[in-house]
């Protein structure tokens, strides 16, 4: 231990050759874990809603015609709070250009058939088949506790089993390719 303590801190600032590659050479591996640590992070919905008062996502199945979208409810329920976005994943465009989100305000009956679905999925998950390869689902996360607690949980769920109040948000607003 001491011959570390004196090579890091009494040894003089003069260092080999060799000891330089070999710092370089850990320093570089530390780049490149990370880097590959972050690239490696699943984008999922669970990533996604852990960020901010949103209280679900649901993640669009993708198609070959458009980019994948989702849906984000954020709010606590206030009258300037109750907001659905549907927008692509990936705000930014293949020019490098921002995509835009469209948003709108939930109605108060809005508000309260989603909570109660959320509520409802949160006291008791839903259990689904699961889903074949190469099937298209909805990739649902919702928030089932207060923001700091970080307690999310995720759903892959067939197309035909989404809950209407879930499918209303989706229809709240036209997907950005569709709308005028």
């Amino acid at each position: 231990m001491r011959r570390l303590a004196s090579w890091l801190v009494l040894r003089p600032p003069v260092r080999t050759k060799l000891e330089v590659l070999v710092l370089l050479i850990l320093g570089l591996l530390v780049v490149i874990i990370m880097l590959v640590m972050h690239l490696a992070a699943p984008n999922t919905t669970t990533a996604k809603i852990s960020q901010g008062v949103q209280k679900m996502i649901i993640r669009l199945p993708p198609t070959p015609t458009r980019l994948q979208e989702d849906v984000l409810v954020t709010g606590a329920g206030g009258v300037q709070e109750r907001e659905v976005i549907r927008g692509p994943i990936d705000i930014i465009g293949d020019d490098g250009i921002i995509l835009p989100y469209h948003y709108r305000q939930l109605t108060a009956a809005e508000w309260a058939q989603m909570e109660a679905q959320r509520e409802a999925w949160c006291a008791d998950f839903p259990v689904f088949d699961p889903i074949p390869e190469g099937e298209p689902y909805y990739d649902v996360a919702l928030r089932c506790g207060k923001p700091s607690d970080f307690d999310t949980e995720r759903f892959l769920v067939p197309l035909d089993a989404l809950p209407e109040a879930f499918v209303m948000l989706i229809e709240a607003l036209p997907s950005p390719q569709e709308a005028p």
